[in-house]
């Protein structure tokens, strides 16, 4: 099991501060932050997962807008980035590891 990572002051960053204004697009990155982890994603949020949570086109382009200008997601050719997301949580490939080594522990 993976856990998305808010750290205390997630609530005061004056990036999230700015976000909260747009409740959308605040809902949509903390979903976004939760389904990245989940699926090991390391932080790639592709299209259909935003049309998933938002599937109204102009509420979508407004969120979206808002969240880049924010400087929360960066374009990155098919999808977006959530910035920093490996600052806080462990790669894709760490996590694997991680399992690996835990199976092995439970096999032995």
């Amino acid at each position: 099991m993976t856990w998305t990572k808010l750290d205390d002051g997630f609530h005061g960053h004056p990036k999230i501060r700015r976000l909260m204004r747009v409740p959308l697009a605040y809902v949509l990155h903390v979903q976004a932050l939760n389904y990245c982890s989940c699926h090991d994603l390391d932080g790639k949020v592709d299209p259909e997962f935003v049309e998933d949570q938002v599937p109204v086109q102009p509420d979508r382009d407004g969120a979206i807008k808002h969240l880049e200008e924010c400087g929360l997601w960066q374009p990155n050719g098919r999808g977006w980035m959530i910035h920093d997301f490996l600052k806080y949580h462990p790669t894709r490939a760490d996590v694997h590891a991680r399992r690996d080594k835990d199976a092995e522990r439970k096999r032995e």
